[in-house]
């Protein structure tokens, strides 16, 4: 079997796109519907991404912990970003949809991972397989949790490891590590 030149990273992206989209999409119709996954987290999340984008603390009335970015008991890194986002188009809409883009990440390294193993079907295969999964789905759709991004950055660690490129395990544990601090932990397993 001759070796296949690497797909393409814009159709990575496109797919990455439409994962998220859908996602999120199902995150915002559990919502409209009142029927989040985890609402205390949502809740949570939103009080606090929602405080800190109007110029308050980065704090949340339904817990208990100390008030500040580095002060909380967990420390998500990519709270800023979705700040940011939330300043642009506020409302629990930007959440939901976050969700679906941190878990929809882990489409590139499932077919990078699939493809580099078998040929680009079997990367289409790998993305098939870990869309259908149900434990990936209800990450996927858990409203708003920053951990889904330990899916994309461990797959993506994997993927870059099979590669051998260093400097992509880095990254992809980096991505790991803005959804929590204890991401670092999984690059070491």
């Amino acid at each position: 079997m001759r070796p296949q030149r690497p797909s393409p990273t814009w159709t990575l992206w496109l797919a990455v796109a439409g994962v998220a989209l859908v996602m999120g999409a199902v995150n915002v119709a559990n919502a409209r519907a009142l029927f989040p996954h985890w609402a205390q987290d949502l809740a949570f999340f939103h009080q606090l991404v929602r405080s800190a984008a109007t110029g308050g603390p980065w704090a949340s009335p339904l817990l208990f912990e100390p008030e500040g970015f580095f002060a909380m008991v967990h420390t998500h890194l990519v709270l800023p970003l979705v700040v940011l986002a939330y300043r642009a188009h506020p409302g629990q809409e930007t959440l939901l949809l976050a969700q679906g883009l941190f878990a929809g990440l882990a489409v590139w390294p499932a077919f990078r991972l699939g493809e580099r193993a078998g040929g680009r079907a079997h990367g289409i295969a790998a993305v098939i397989a870990l869309v259908v999964f149900g434990p990936f789905q209800a990450v996927a759709t858990a409203d708003f949790r920053p951990i889904a991004l330990f899916v994309p950055g461990v797959l993506g660690i994997f993927a870059a490891a099979w590669d051998r490129d260093t400097r992509a395990v880095v990254l992809w544990a980096c991505v790991a590590n803005l959804g929590r601090q204890e991401g670092a932990f999984l690059g070491l397993a």
